[in-house]
């Protein structure tokens, strides 16, 4: 999905058919490669539009399939084949390589962003360079790296590359999976209650524990701990 391309006024029921999928990049690489062409704006980036699209698909029993840019170019044909089962497709090693230069199909953008696409023949992982990310760029990176992570936590973890190598420990109470938990001044969903690594608890081990007992859904002398 390139979700600059849903347009208003395009008949909702397109989303019923076809097959899906979406595809994501991180928005620390997506940015200053953006920016090397036009100044990169939120609306630009159109995550908050791909999570839309995945959650429409979802409440249609069509939850599409993800993958990320960075699995795409480091194992391609792991990635593909993948996508392929989940689209019911068949597999075709031809996806994995193609003649250099333009294409009919590329349309009127290929001038600007096409250019090293046109000289290449095949994937090939991305070549990482220590380079400062820009600070004109950090508020933008502040908004949409939380949209990336939501959406790259459906990429499948048996191709996540990214992933952790760990498995996920198994919840003691399953219904603790769906709490809610209050970090700083926030109410946040499971995933995304975490604490800064520059958090004192972190940094230099600070910490204050306090619980409360529920006895038939009523904290147990509440009026007595609230006046200590």
């Amino acid at each position: 999905h390139i979700s600059k391309q849903r347009v208003l006024g395009l008949p909702e029921d397109l989303l019923k058919k076809g097959k899906h999928f979406i595809l994501i990049r991180n928005p620390l690489d997506i940015l200053p490669s953006f920016d090397k062409v036009v100044p990169p704006s939120f609306f630009e980036l159109g995550l908050a539009e791909l999570v839309s699209i995945y959650n429409e698909l979802s409440e249609l029993g069509k939850p599409p399939p993800v993958i990320d840019a960075a699995e795409l170019q480091k194992d391609p044909e792991t990635t593909l084949r993948g996508l392929c089962d989940d689209l019911e497709i068949p597999f075709q090693p031809a996806m994995l390589s193609w003649e250099a230069g333009p294409k009919p199909i590329d349309g009127l953008w290929a001038p600007w962003w096409y250019k090293n696409v046109h000289k290449s023949t095949c994937f090939t992982e991305q070549t990482k360079y220590p380079q400062p990310f820009p600070f004109s760029l950090y508020n933008l990176l502040e908004q949409s790296l939380p949209l990336y992570n939501m959406l790259r936590r459906h990429v499948k973890k048996k191709l996540s590359l990214l992933s952790s190598p760990l498995p996920s420990p198994n919840l003691p109470v399953p219904a603790n999976e769906k709490l809610l938990a209050w970090v700083g001044d926030e109410i946040v969903t499971r995933e995304s209650a975490k604490v800064s690594v520059f958090d004192s608890v972190v940094q230099g081990g600070d910490s204050v524990w306090e619980g409360l007992r529920v006895y038939k859904s009523k904290i147990f002398k509440l009026e007595e701990h609230l006046d200590s």
